[in-house]
């Protein structure tokens, strides 16, 4: 192969190249009809060397135990629960839970014509209150709310008076479970209550 400087040379204004120049000049190519060595390409064989074996390649995307530690099957049956409730956490899935039967809470205070019950929902719980006529002044343990559903922080609340002339304080159910009913009128006063939190 003939250098292009020297190709050049042969071809300047003035010049006859011979024969002999004509077949180097030509030579020093490839021709379109001819196929060049991968040998011929700097780099190439390095770079296919570098490149995955089909057969390997195509047998690794077809095995379901490709990636399974950081990617999720198909089937996603290498989850654990904590991949699953942060899947659901991102695509704001909830889980369809239906709320329990309402189960009633037995009274501590004595008064009348009461009802203290709650359902659950998850985690999620629902205390309806209703306190009539709760006798005696100042502050009065209702009920006790069972172990399953105990608040994790205080939860104060109030309710309607059942007249005007009627005052009715703040009540609290406390992370012991205690629900108190503050009254400052005997006899005549009311609690309309529906809790709703997540324990």
């Amino acid at each position: 192969m003939t250098d292009l400087e020297t190709i050049l040379s042969w071809f300047q204004t003035g010049d006859m190249p011979t024969e002999e120049e004509f077949q180097a000049s030509w030579s020093s190519f490839w021709h379109k009809e001819e196929s060049i060595p991968t040998s011929k390409i700097t780099g190439l064989d390095n770079q296919l060397q570098n490149k995955a074996d089909k057969n390997v390649f195509e047998t690794h995307v077809s095995n379901n135990d490709s990636h399974t530690n950081y990617l999720a099957r198909k089937d996603a049956s290498n989850l654990n629960d904590n991949n699953v409730q942060a899947w659901k956490t991102t695509l704001g899935v909830a889980e369809s839970i239906a709320w329990s039967d309402w189960i009633n809470i037995p009274l501590n205070a004595p008064a009348t014509a009461n009802t203290c019950r709650y359902r659950k929902k998850g985690d999620r719980v629902q205390i309806d209150i209703i306190a009539l006529r709760h006798y005696g002044l100042g502050m009065n343990n209702l009920f006790y709310l069972p172990a399953e559903v105990k608040p994790s922080f205080d939860m104060y609340f109030t309710g309607p008076n059942v007249s005007q002339s009627k005052i009715f304080g703040m009540s609290i159910v406390s992370t012991n479970g205690a629900c108190y009913l503050t009254t400052y009128e005997a006899d005549d006063d009311a609690l309309f209550a529906t809790l709703d939190y997540t324990i």
